[in-house]
């Protein structure tokens, strides 16, 4: 308060706060579950729901990781799990006061070395899926603008922490693109297998509520738009 600080004092203290937290995830809401392959731009749509006032929670830039093997790059240092609560609950009852649909990304309940939180992840699961059914160039396209930015010491790294599913012909080749900076050639090699992984945990849930949605190019705008609509 004596630096200019507008000060509160929790009634409480912090435990009072963490109860509060807590019990946000085991309250009920109405989502929806953005999914798609690989490069379909799902993060893209999630904050362009919020820009045309939708409500959507960006699970990613809050956990400070994309997902993947290579979902640290171009990402700052991950949030403690509980930090990753506290901010993730915030989310949430901001979401709620305008009692809106909550977009959100379909993710593992693991983000790199952050959970979403149990209660919340099995409503995610029950939750409808719109799936952004978008052309393999299309997203080949993308994920080189996205990712071919980083360093290819840092790509070849991330490729090698996925060497046991992908293979030993497919991590040589792999790498062999990248040192000879066809980003196109390695981008294209491991996005097969990201599809190839997804399909398989896509197929593995016989119930899910799904609702394919085909673009031929990713306007993110115009998917948001669809979406809400």
């Amino acid at each position: 308060d004596l630096y200019g600080f507008k000060v509160y004092l929790l009634k409480g203290g912090y435990k009072a706060y963490r109860n509060c937290i807590l019990q946000q995830f085991e309250k009920e809401y109405a989502l929806k579950i953005i999914g798609g392959k690989t490069g379909s731009g799902k993060t893209l749509v999630i904050n362009e729901i919020q820009k045309l006032n939708g409500a959507s929670i960006d699970l990613e830039r809050l956990a400070h990781h994309k997902g993947s093997s290579f979902g640290a790059l171009g990402e700052l240092p991950q949030p403690t799990q509980e930090q990753f609560e506290n901010n993730l609950a915030t989310e949430l009852i901001k979401c709620r006061a305008n009692n809106a649909t909550i977009f959100l990304e379909d993710e593992s309940q693991r983000i790199g070395n952050v959970n979403i939180p149990n209660a919340l992840w099995v409503q995610m699961r029950k939750a409808e899926v719109l799936y952004l059914d978008i052309d393999f160039e299309e997203r080949l396209k993308w994920i080189v603008e996205q990712y071919g930015k980083f360093d290819i010491e840092k790509l070849k790294e991330a490729t090698i922490r996925i060497q046991k599913r992908l293979g030993g012909l497919i991590l040589k080749q792999t790498l062999e693109h990248l040192d000879n900076n066809n980003l196109e050639a390695a981008f294209h090699l491991l996005l097969e297998y990201y599809d190839r992984e997804y399909d398989k945990a896509y197929n593995r849930h016989e119930d899910l509520k799904c609702t394919k949605i085909y673009f031929e190019k990713m306007g993110v705008e115009k998917i948001a738009k669809q979406l809400i609509a």
